[in-house]
């Protein structure tokens, strides 16, 4: 009878390992040199490429469909790898200042140029804009607001509303060096169908939720685990930083600022009624998923195949599956691999 027990304990752990290491490599994306970001949607694969700027796929076949947005300073270029976003209608490219718009069958709509200091991050949201800036002050030091603005006819944006503000530590100084920290807080937003979402991984598992207009309607909290950041952890920064021969410009201006913990998520994607907070638990060979609804219901774990953070951005989740990146040496070739979130 224990024995039986044994058994059967045995076999739907090996199931339930199967199911966490669960994987499909589901096509060869033969286009790509140096992917460093990767946009889903139902319509189409965006990745973004350091040579080629941006390519698109097909998200039914995967064939590979056009390359969009070229480095250089003539229309429809840019000097600088471009921040990209998607709508159902538009594809939106922002460098510098220069705001490009692209259908989804990669015609060219239109460009036009906004003020880019003091804005680290700027996107649309049907016809405005959510706009990043910062402000230095003596009595608080360096803040951050996240603020609905209008492009108007005069060619400047005018601000409306301010959905989220946040205030970054002062800086610690050791003697003539400066703090360089290597795991850091998130703050982030992501905007799915009708809803704008700020992520804030100070605040722990945490979501604020607004309509188009702003509105603030409502926030997601969790508690979050805990966890050490080992004391080796920056083993491979270190060694990286040997390797580019940045060693002696790292010594002579910073010092290593490891934190106690690590933050409460490393990144958040939204779905359908659905967040999903990718964690920095590792458990064996997968990666923690803290899934829960737009209210912050129905609380639960999911387990996706481990990548570094050192690629994150090469890896998504969409409709409750897990797409990443994959180099694969032995062909040189890059594959686009998927796994279930569920």
């Amino acid at each position: 009878m224990i024995f039986k027990k044994v058994l059967i304990y045995f076999v739907l752990l090996m199931s339930l390992t199967s199911y966490f290491l669960g994987g499909t490599k589901i096509a060869v994306l033969k286009e790509l040199a140096q992917p460093c970001a990767l946009l889903i949607d139902n319509k189409q694969l965006l990745i973004k490429d350091l040579i080629n700027q941006l390519h698109v796929y097909s998200m039914r076949t995967f064939k590979y469909e056009r390359q969009l947005f070229k480095l250089g300073e003539g229309p429809t270029e840019a000097t600088c790898l471009a921040f990209v976003w998607l709508s159902p209608n538009y594809v939106y490219l922002y460098c510098n200042g220069k705001n490009s718009f692209f259908s989804r069958d990669g015609k060219f709509v239109k460009e036009f140029r906004t003020a880019s200091a003091r804005t680290s991050y700027i996107r649309p949201v049907e016809d405005k804009y959510l706009i990043e800036t910062y402000k230095r002050s003596r009595d608080t030091g360096l803040s951050f607001d996240i603020s609905i603005y209008r492009y108007t006819p005069e060619k400047v944006m005018k601000p409306e509303k301010t959905l989220y503000c946040w205030v970054h530590p002062s800086m610690v100084w050791k003697g003539n060096k400066k703090p360089l920290t290597i795991i850091k807080e998130v703050r982030d937003v992501c905007v799915y169908g009708d809803r704008i979402f700020i992520g804030d991984s100070q605040r722990g598992l945490f979501v604020q939720i607004h309509d188009m207009d702003g509105n603030r309607l409502n926030q997601v909290r969790l508690e979050s685990e805990k966890i050490k950041v080992p004391n080796d952890y920056s083993t491979e920064f270190f060694k990286e930083m040997k390797e580019t021969g940045k060693m002696d410009l790292f010594n002579n201006e910073f010092y290593y600022d490891q934190p106690d913990y690590f933050p409460a998520f490393y990144r958040f994607y939204i779905g359908e009624n659905k967040i999903y907070f990718l964690t920095y638990n590792r458990i064996g060979d997968n990666r923690e998923v803290i899934i829960c609804d737009w209210k912050g219901n129905s609380k639960r774990k999911a387990y996706v195949p481990w990548v570094a953070f050192g690629d994150f951005k090469n890896c998504t989740i969409w409709n409750d599956k897990f797409y990443w990146l994959v180099d694969n040496q032995d062909t040189e070739e890059w594959e686009l691999h998927a796994a279930d979130v569920k």
